[in-house]
């Protein structure tokens, strides 16, 4: 079981904060975009392929990372700035 954690924008329009999900052995963090995508209607539209960015308990990561059994997945908005 992990848990996956969406912050700012993605929180407030996927009305949720955090998801509990089992997964299998060898699920990347790309694989788990996927999963939700298929799981939630509006996921494609807000968490846009390459357009997010990932954390694995606590540490940026990208799409590639292999989960385990209790791992935290934090999807978090682009950073803008000016």
């Amino acid at each position: 079981m992990i848990t996956v954690k969406f912050f700012a924008q993605f929180r407030e329009l996927l009305g949720t904060e955090s998801l509990e999900l089992a997964i299998g052995d060898g699920t990347t963090i790309a694989d788990l975009r996927t999963l939700l995508a298929s799981e939630i209607s509006e996921f494609d539209s807000v968490v846009r392929p390459n357009e997010f960015l990932c954390a694995l308990n606590h540490t940026l990561t990208d799409q590639h990372a292999v989960l385990s059994d209790g791992d935290e997945v934090a999807f978090l908005p682009p950073v803008t700035g000016g």
